[in-house]
């Protein structure tokens, strides 16, 4: 009998196979994968800022990352940037944190998206 593969289509983005948990501990490597979408078509070449923090309590960035995606990259069509993110939690105390995923296109008035995720470090 024949068998399937089954696709595993964030294969190319992530170390292991995608899970939903939000407890981690700190000798973990918190990476995530997000997609930004532009929904309005521009022909106006440009920039998107993604950045990813994770924010203690108070708003405190323990850990960042940013990178910048063409809008060269969807070939002028409405569509997505995929994008990975690695924060390493060694140096991270235990506690409760957010992980904050925040986009901005560099088009004059589009406004700023952001997405904000509760995780847990412990011992």
């Amino acid at each position: 009998m024949g068998t399937v593969r089954p696709k595993n289509p964030l294969g190319d983005y992530l170390p292991g196979p995608p899970i939903a948990t939000r407890e981690f501990r700190q000798d973990d490597t918190l990476t995530l994968f997000a997609e930004v979408y532009e929904n309005a078509r521009s022909t106006q070449a440009h920039q998107v800022a993604i950045k990813t923090e994770l924010r203690a309590e108070g708003g405190r960035v323990v850990a960042q990352t940013s990178e910048s995606r063409s809008s060269g990259e969807l070939q002028g069509k409405s569509g997505g940037y995929g994008f990975t993110s690695d924060l390493p939690l060694t140096s991270v105390a235990p506690g409760l944190y957010v992980v904050h995923v925040e986009a901005q296109s560099q088009i004059e008035g589009v406004p700023t998206v952001s997405r904000d995720i509760q995780v847990r470090v412990t011992p």
